[in-house]
C-alpha cells in the first residue's frame, strides 16, 4: 500500500480555498500549494498560502492541512500558532483536518484566532436540520389500445360485387393509414382515431364497439372498402412509481467549520454548492 504523504489532501485543501477565496470581496494576489516562507527566525513549509489584498494593504493567510486518521492534538496546534507568529504580523492562520480535534488543539486555536475547520466526506449529522432524502411517488397514465378490429360494411359489399374480400370481413390497420370520406378524401388517421377512442375512458379500460355515424372508407389491398365500425378495448391503466433521491449522493466533501458549525458543501468533483459565510 502505497504511504498516505498527504499531499493529494494539501491539493484539495487548495482547490476548495481557491474556490471560497473567490468568492470574497478582496483582490487575491494568490494561492499556492507546498510554499517555503521565511519568517524572522526561520524558513516553514507552508500547505497552503493565500495571499491577497484589502484597501491596498497586502494580507496573508496560511493553511496546514492533515489527512490524519486520529484528532488533531494540542501539540500540532501550538506549533502551528508557533509558525504564525515568525511570520509577518498579520499573518492569519487556518487549520484543516480530516478526522477533527481533541479538546487541547480546539482551545488553543481560539485563544489564538486560529479558525479551524473538517474537510471530509458527509456524515449523518451534516444532514440535522436539512432535508437529505426526498421520495418522490409519480403516477403515471398509460394508453391502452388491444384486441382492435375495423369491419367491413356487409351490405354495402354485397352492393359492390365487383369487390371480392372472401371471407375477410375483419381487418387490422397500420398508425399513419387514413380513413376517407365518401368522396374519398382522407379525414383521420388510424392513430388518431384510436386515441380519440382511448380518450374517451380517462380513467379505466373499457370494451368499445365504435359505430361509424358517416359513410367512412378504408384501403384494403389497394381497394376503398366501407367500414362499418372499430372494436377493442380502450382506455388508460395506472401504475405508481417512487424516485428516492438522497442528497448524500451528489455531495463529495464538507468543510465544517469547527467553532461556528457553519459548512459549505461541495460535489463529487469538489466544486462547491453552497454559498454560506462562516463567522
Amino acid at each position: 500500500m502505497a504511504k498516505n504523504t498527504g499531499k493529494e489532501y494539501e491539493k484539495l485543501t487548495q482547490y476548495i480555498f481557491d474556490q471560497i477565496v473567490n468568492q470574497q470581496q478582496v483582490n487575491t494576489i494568490d494561492v499556492q500549494h507546498d510554499v517555503i516562507l521565511q519568517g524572522k527566525s526561520t524558513s516553514h513549509q507552508i500547505d497552503v498560502y493565500w495571499k491577497f489584498e484589502v484597501g491596498g494593504e497586502e494580507y496573508s493567510t496560511i493553511v496546514q492541512a492533515k489527512d490524519w486518521k486520529s484528532k488533531v492534538p494540542q501539540k500540532e496546534m501550538l506549533a502551528f500558532n508557533d509558525i504564525i507568529r515568525d511570520l509577518p504580523y498579520g499573518t492569519k492562520g487556518i487549520f484543516v483536518s480530516q478526522a477533527g480535534y481533541q479538546k487541547g488543539a480546539i482551545d488553543v486555536a481560539k485563544a489564538n484566532g486560529i479558525t479551524i475547520y473538517e474537510l471530509r466526506p458527509p456524515i449523518s449529522s451534516d444532514w440535522d436540520g436539512y432535508i437529505k432524502t426526498i421520495n418522490i411517488s409519480i403516477e403515471m397514465k398509460h394508453p391502452v389500445y388491444e384486441n382492435i378490429e375495423i369491419s367491413i360494411d356487409e351490405e354495402w359489399l354485397k352492393e359492390h360485387t365487383e369487390i371480392q374480400m372472401g371471407n375477410r370481413l375483419h381487418f387490422c390497420c397500420a398508425g399513419d393509414d387514413f380513413l376517407y370520406n365518401e368522396n374519398n378524401i382522407p379525414y383521420i388517421t388510424f392513430k388518431d382515431l384510436i386515441m380519440f377512442l382511448v380518450n374517451k375512458n380517462p380513467n379505466d379500460v373499457k370494451y368499445v364497439e365504435h359505430t361509424f355515424d358517416k359513410d367512412t372508407f378504408a384501403v384494403i389491398e389497394n381497394k376503398h372498402v366501407k367500414i362499418k365500425c372499430i372494436k377493442g378495448n380502450f382506455g388508460y391503466s395506472f401504475s405508481t412509481d417512487s424516485i428516492v433521491i438522497d442528497a448524500e449522493n451528489f455531495i463529495g466533501a464538507v468543510l465544517k467549520n469547527v467553532v461556528s458549525g457553519d459548512s459549505k458543501l461541495f460535489d463529487k468533483q469538489y466544486r462547491l454548492k453552497q454559498k454560506q459565510d462562516d463567522n
